[in-house]
């Protein structure tokens, strides 16, 4: 109600019940954000004195950070430094840093030393180059002096993406030995000489050689970022063996997992650039090392194409036999499910075919965490509609062991008091935080104000499917249909009546382009619903006799996409998957993409499920997953059909 009170533009009352909230809520999320906005109110000296009564409420960090950012705004620095003279600049939040360094520089104390340990010690952020920015203007306006260090000044730069000017920085750094072995001993810099050699030299080699010298002299944690580096330099210029050697030395190095994974996934791509045998070879080797088998997803999936691509059908089902156990459930399901298609449709030759395959596709519908693979698998496997539902609709593969309630009742507060606006940026630093009742509650809400705002569509969407994937309980019906949700209905309805396309197709075009937000606007330039291009539109209007259009319009916009996608269909012998490629990839690259395959494969029929693995784009590979996927499970919900029936129907081949 304070809340609503400041929003209706009355103060008072606004303080008043904020204050309440400050004394009454049990719920400890609740009391904070009731702080922060009853000390965003009143005087200077109100502002203050709030601030303060919110830090001794809870006298931690987080309330800290808000009374040292008040008091900055208003130019009570030593009241900073007597409140922070036993913090660790290196070891608090960079909010509270970034107040530190800015007071100790306005009280003109020897700063430089609190700020270079704060530039150096941790990943640099928006945080240090605001603070670097306020203190170079105050000291301009009082005709200070302020000069940053080169090696915090490569850091800024390389944060800006400036890398050649960062690069110049790093050279001369490292050119100066006097000063480079204790520069080059702090982790942080040499994380950032990497960066700026990767993407501001001119000279891969040259960058290589320089970080290998690093690696001599700096310390533990240095001598992984400096192997790592070298290795994606060596890696630029084709020396192999250079850079898995140098992945390898970062493995060793790494003191965190990720760092780990970093490495290992570069050294597995360079055995697979040196060959495909190299590459299945590090898989054996370094399989039961990984931290999180879906870092490697991405790898695991060009590896596959990889293999399609050179006829290795052998050695695919020698991948899905070693990967299983080890890869995150996508991949093996990956994997298990095109191993099983490369035996029945020939690829591979054994004696007892239809055991294995049935194995593989058991595995595939088993371990998948990818929907598609399960619609798939389970096609293959002829389960009905009753069996096929209780494997969708089992507890998600990534359960929670636990929830936070307090972001929960906070974010159900905003809900019931209709503030849309503040839901999703609470959701985002807790994304697990509801329960699947709860998930529900807050996607429907957000889908009926969709109309109103129509990105809550998106933000509806984005709830239910993350709920849909971590799931603590058995889902339900209303779970799946606000996943897969049927909003713009009567522009669907009317487009695909138009230009008789089924209705299922159209939703899932739209839900996989736009996630359902009529205003939305790629980087390519792409608008609205369907995201259509510019031109794309113009020709459409043109054909439609169209003359005053507006793409952001969802009734023009989802009549122009179903136009398009149907006269691809038309272009393409009728095929729905090849005008789903062409609507993402082009029309002309899936003409040459179906002549490439025809030719790779000896085949001129080549069964499209395979055809979608073997596609050079990971775009698009995952585009085809994500269409076929979610017109299946339209098909399903709404339209009494069986997602076999559906894929069927986007998969055949008309040739």
């Amino acid at each position: 109600m304070g809340l609503r009170s400041l929003e209706n533009g009355n103060t008072t009352d606004a303080e008043r019940l904020l204050k309440k909230s400050t004394k009454k809520s049990q719920t400890k999320l609740i009391k904070r954000r009731s702080f922060e906005a009853y000390a965003s109110l009143g005087t200077v000296q109100d502002r203050i004195l709030r601030s303060t009564e919110y830090y001794k409420c809870f006298n931690d960090e987080e309330s800290l950070s808000f009374l040292c950012s008040e008091l900055v705004k208003n130019r009570e620095y030593q009241k900073v430094l007597d409140l922070t003279q036993q913090i660790d600049v290196s070891k608090c939040s960079n909010q509270l840093s970034a107040a530190i360094c800015r007071s100790k520089f306005e009280k003109n104390l020897d700063f430089q030393k609190e700020i270079y340990k704060w530039c150096t010690s941790v990943k640099f952020s928006k945080a240090h180059a605001q603070c670097i920015n306020q203190i170079q203007n105050s000291a301009i306006s009082s005709g200070r002096n302020f000069e940053l260090p080169p090696e915090i000044l490569m850091r800024l730069y390389v944060f800006e993406k400036k890398y050649l000017a960062a690069e110049e920085i790093a050279m001369e750094i490292f050119n100066n030995q006097e000063i480079a072995q204790k520069i080059f001993s702090i982790p942080e810099i040499v994380r950032d000489a990497g960066i700026s050699f990767l993407y501001g030299s001119k000279n891969f080699l040259q960058g290589a050689y320089t970080m290998d010298s690093i690696s001599a002299f700096t310390s533990q944690e240095g001598k992984f970022f400096a192997n790592f580096y070298a290795g994606r330099l060596y890696s630029k210029c084709g020396y192999t063996d250079q850079a898995r050697s140098r992945f390898k030395a970062a493995m060793n190095k790494a003191s965190i997992d990720d760092h780990y994974d970093n490495a290992l996934w570069y050294y597995l791509d360079s055995s697979l650039a040196t060959g495909i045998e190299q590459g299945i070879a590090a898989v054996k080797q370094f399989k039961s090392t990984w931290k999180d088998p879906q870092y490697f997803d991405d790898f695991f999936d060009a590896f596959s194409v990889q293999l399609l691509e050179n006829h290795m059908w052998t050695n695919y089902l020698l991948v899905a036999k070693e990967i299983k156990g080890f890869a995150s459930n996508e991949t093996t399901a990956k994997f298990s499910y095109v191993g099983g298609r490369l035996i029945e449709e020939g690829f591979i030759q054994l004696r007892d075919p239809e055991k294995l395959t049935k194995e593989l596709f058991s595995t595939s519908l088993n371990d998948s965490s990818n929907i598609y693979y399960t619609l798939m698998a389970a096609k293959k496997l002829k389960l009905n509609d009753a069996e096929l539902k209780k494997i969708l609709f089992k507890p998600g593969d990534k359960i929670l062991n636990s929830r936070n309630t307090d972001l929960e009742k906070l974010i159900l507060g905003y809900a019931d008091f209709g503030f849309i606006e503040k839901i999703y940026p609470e959701f985002q630093n807790d994304p697990n935080c509801l329960s699947m009742n709860n998930s529900i509650k807050l996607a429907d809400f957000l889908r009926k104000n969709g109309k109103a705002t129509n990105d809550y569509f998106a933000i509806s969407l984005r709830i239910a499917a993350k709920k849909y994937n971590y799931c603590e309980t058995t889902k339900n019906i209303q779970l799946a249909e606000l996943n897969f949700p049927r909003n713009f209905s009567s522009e669907v309805t009317f487009a695909c009546n138009e230009f008789n396309v089924p209705e299922y197709l159209l939703y899932s075009l739209i839900r996989s382009e736009s996630y359902f937000n009529s205003s939305v606007k790629s980087v390519k330039g792409a608008n609205g619903l369907t995201q259509l291009m510019r031109a794309t539109a113009s020709d459409i209007a043109r054909k439609l006799h169209i003359d005053d259009y507006d793409l952001n319009d969802p009734r023009i916009n989802v009549l122009f996409g179903c136009y398009y996608f149907e006269e691809l269909r038309r272009r393409l012998n009728g095929s729905t998957i090849d005008a789903y490629f062409s609507y993402n990839g082009g029309i002309s690259r899936v003409r040459n993409w179906i002549k490439s395959s025809q030719i790779e494969f000896n085949r001129d029929n080549l069964a499209k499920d395979l055809f979608l693995e073997a596609l050079p784009f990971e775009e698009t590979r995952e585009y085809g997953r994500k269409v076929i996927s979610a017109a299946a499970m339209y098909g399903l919900l709404y339209y009494n059909k069986s997602t076999a029936e559906v894929i069927d129907e986007i998969l055949q081949t008309n040739y």
